[in-house]
């Protein structure tokens, strides 16, 4: 909401410039000296002049309603005004971010193809501008056409070198592709653009954590915990990152860490921090494990949720089978809920088979969990690393 709102001030103001133009209070001072013209042409000029000053001002309205619009969430009727403002005005660089905007809103709705329609529209109007590009490769990679996507980005980081946005853009796609080094690169050259893309930080972190190097990987989370301390997310990555390195008693705290920094709730992480605080336990003395299921028991009974990952939880405290748990994945939305689910739901099936000493039946598990090449996933990830391990890579 935020981009669509910024994308119509400017252009508000590109249309403000305009209007001044044609009233004539802009003058570059360097205008030829002409006949003055006959009372007919006056007259003539004169209502010219005022029609394009009225088309002008129904622009403007309609730009001021659909920014209020906008701003309320009702997308339909600031398309409306948009497409009115649109049919309206002349092919002008106004135009340019009147597509923009509708394209930003048309894709807020998820009607791709017509925000995808937009954004070729204005890409032709000014090739020259990075903002098209950069538009159109994020809802490429939306949809899940990630070679279109990062052709996007590279043209808007030529057209704007300057900015974060199509650095950390293209860091998006090569993450969730799997290819994690040209993430990293492409993180850090958006972080250069702009020191406080504390998302550019948080996702190359996870990539540092992907290839192993949890050192770094720490780092780029300890400094986004230094300016986000309430985010229970941050902790829980932090925690897997500290598990990974054989840091359990660190992981173990960030665990507890993130259960406890807001009142839990089925959005929240709190759930799955239990499934993870469960799993770093199952070494620690009888009595210590105990005491974590309890606690897990009382907050699922604590806390309804609908949510995918109450059925893992309802899994490891043995209320439901293995079966159950793959049925329930299966009703995903589509193809990639689906395959999200089944990341998880093997990655914790291995993780609760290792907990029982089962080593060839975890491998199983964690080789089905990677096979679904869901990158993006934390669980991806981890069992990516217990293969290795349990390989003796």
């Amino acid at each position: 909401m935020k981009s669509i709102l910024k994308s119509l001030m400017v252009a508000l103001s590109t249309v403000v410039i305009l209007h001044l133009a044609t009233a004539g209070f802009a003058d570059d001072g360097n205008r030829e000296r002409v006949e003055t013209p006959t009372p007919t042409e006056q007259s003539d000029s004169q209502m010219t002049e005022d029609q394009a000053l009225a088309g002008v001002r129904e622009i403007l309205g309609l730009l001021n309603t659909a920014t209020q619009y906008a701003a309320k969430g009702e997308n339909d009727k600031a398309i409306e005004d948009l497409t009115k403002a649109i049919d309206l005005g002349p092919e002008t660089r106004a135009v340019f971010f009147h597509h923009i905007m509708r394209g930003d809103l048309y894709a807020e709705k998820g009607l791709y193809d017509r925000a995808l329609h937009d954004y070729n529209i204005a890409s032709i109007m000014d090739p020259t501008n990075y903002l098209s590009f950069l538009k159109r490769g994020y809802v490429h990679h939306l949809i899940g056409q990630n070679v279109e996507a990062i052709q996007d980005y590279n043209t808007a980081i030529v057209r704007q070198r300057d900015s974060a946005d199509g650095y950390r853009g293209r860091a998006n796609v090569y993450f969730s592709e799997g290819l994690y080094e040209e993430a990293i690169e492409d993180f850090s050259s958006a972080i250069e653009r702009k020191p406080d893309d504390y998302e550019a930080y948080g996702y190359r972190a996870q990539s540092y954590t992907s290839i192993g190097d949890y050192r770094r990987a720490i780092a780029d989370f300890n400094k986004l915990i230094e300016s986000k301390p309430s985010d229970p997310a941050l902790y829980l990555y932090r925690g897997v990152t500290h598990s990974l390195s054989n840091q359990m008693n660190l992981a173990v705290a960030d665990y507890e860490r993130c259960i406890s920094t807001e009142e839990p709730s089925p959005q929240s992480n709190h759930e799955y921090a239990y499934l993870l605080l469960t799993i770093a336990n199952g070494s620690s003395p009888k009595a210590k494990r105990e005491d974590v299921i309890k606690r897990f028991r009382e907050f699922v009974k604590a806390v309804p949720s609908k949510e995918w990952v109450r059925t893992i939880s309802l899994f490891y405290l043995d209320r439901i089978s293995e079966k159950d748990v793959l049925i329930e994945a299966r009703k995903g939305r589509d193809d990639k809920e689906i395959k999200g689910r089944l990341c998880e739901a093997y990655y914790y099936f291995g993780e609760k088979m290792l907990r029982n000493n089962k080593r060839i039946a975890a491998l199983n598990y964690f080789n089905k969990s990677v096979e679904t090449e869901e990158y993006a996933l934390l669980e991806y990830k981890v069992a990516a690393v217990r293969v290795a391990q349990l390989k003796g890579k």
